[in-house]
């Protein structure tokens, strides 16, 4: 029988080639010297000029990988990310991005060419390629995202980031079953993790936005849980615009899901004509909540102008317009009669008022855009 062979290499320490035994490399002296009581004399330093610079300074991505990444970073992150500072897409997806390899980068390039091939006016950041070739291409990278993901044993926290990033993938290909199951797995993970500390902040706010989109796709409620980890409305006031956006997504969702919980007592489908106590009780609690996040948003309003960020009062617009269809939710949920939405025509109204505003303030701030010399 033949002798079973080692692959060599040339990276040992001194001692281990000396001795022609195989090195375990280990630093900043190898085990195996130490287990044996031997002065390991270290590892030859690598010749001055043996690597070039070119291979130093590649980031080991073609040139149309290369592309797409610059893409995500430039028009994608942004474009996902929204308006509100510090979100999973600004920092954790970035950093996934300039990943060499891995089931990340390869669901972030799938991200990237789906969403430059559903660009209505995009001539100019398109590439030769068709829009069909670049599909195939993000078929490509996301089964090998999905095969990587299914057979590689990952931290929970890759996991989360990989399923907002498949969620994103089959919304952006129009298949939201696909895009909930992705979530639905996301929230799971969330649900039975120990501690809050086990759980990034960032990503915990992707998922309580993500939560409102399956209360209107008829799907069974109990398969997505709610994100209730760190949910309370703070009494004192918010300390930031972001931490107002959070707290507006669990209550989005939390309305939603009462709205559904409501319904068969709207339609007289229930055994009885009157909610159970627990589920009034989830709904003056809701109540509560909602009339403490908007004095914790008045009081945003309130601060010195020199504090006030300049696109905080667009943001504020947007986050009270949700308040406002929250509010209207929430107290049409107990009652059948349709018109008791007459009685919230000053809502409507606000609605309008504040959608104006913002559509004249985005129109007005993309114009100063295009005026602006360029750089």
């Amino acid at each position: 029988m033949s002798r079973v062979g080692y692959e060599k290499v040339r990276t040992g320490c001194l001692t281990c080639k000396v001795r022609k035994v195989k090195c375990d490399e280990a630093r900043p002296v190898c085990l195996k010297c130490r287990k044996a009581g031997r002065d390991c004399a270290g590892y030859q330093t690598v010749p001055v000029g043996s690597i070039s610079w070119s291979r130093l300074l590649s980031s080991g991505n073609s040139i149309a990988e290369a592309r797409s990444l610059d893409l995500f970073r430039d028009v994608v992150e942004p474009a996902l990310s929204g308006p509100f500072a510090g979100t999973a897409w600004r920092t954790t997806m970035l950093q996934l991005s300039r990943q060499r390899k891995g089931p990340a980068r390869d669901a972030i390039l799938a991200i990237s060419l789906l969403f430059e091939s559903s660009l209505p006016d995009a001539a100019a950041l398109r590439s030769p390629s068709t829009p069909d070739h670049q599909q195939r291409a993000a078929f490509m990278y996301y089964n090998n995202a999905l095969r990587h993901a299914a057979t590689e044993h990952l931290d929970s926290h890759t996991v989360l980031c990989l399923s907002i990033l498949f969620c994103s993938i089959e919304l952006l290909r129009h298949n939201s079953p696909a895009a909930f199951e992705h979530c639905r797995h996301g929230l799971h993970i969330l649900k039975d993790a120990k501690t809050d500390k086990d759980i990034s902040k960032i990503l915990l706010a992707v998922f309580r936005h993500l939560t409102v989109f399956p209360s209107f796709s008829g799907t069974t409620l109990s398969d997505y849980p709610l994100v209730v980890k760190s949910d309370l409305i703070p009494c004192h006031g918010f300390k930031s615009i972001n931490e107002a956006a959070g707290a507006m997504d669990s209550l989005m969702s939390r309305s939603a899901r009462l709205s559904r919980e409501f319904k068969p007592f709207r339609q007289g489908l229930a055994a009885t004509s009157k909610p159970n106590a627990a589920l009034l009780a989830k709904w003056q609690h809701l109540r509560q909540d909602l009339d403490t996040w908007y004095s914790g948003l008045s009081s945003i309003r309130r601060q010195p102008k020199s504090l006030v960020v300049v696109e905080e009062p667009s943001l504020c617009r947007v986050l009270e317009l949700r308040w406002l269809v929250c509010d209207i939710w929430v107290e049409k949920a107990r009652t059948s009669n349709e018109t008791r939405y007459d009685d919230y025509r000053g809502h409507f109204e606000r609605i309008r008022e504040l959608a104006r505003e913002e559509a004249y303030y985005t129109e007005s701030r993309g114009d100063s855009k295009k005026s602006a010399p360029p750089c």
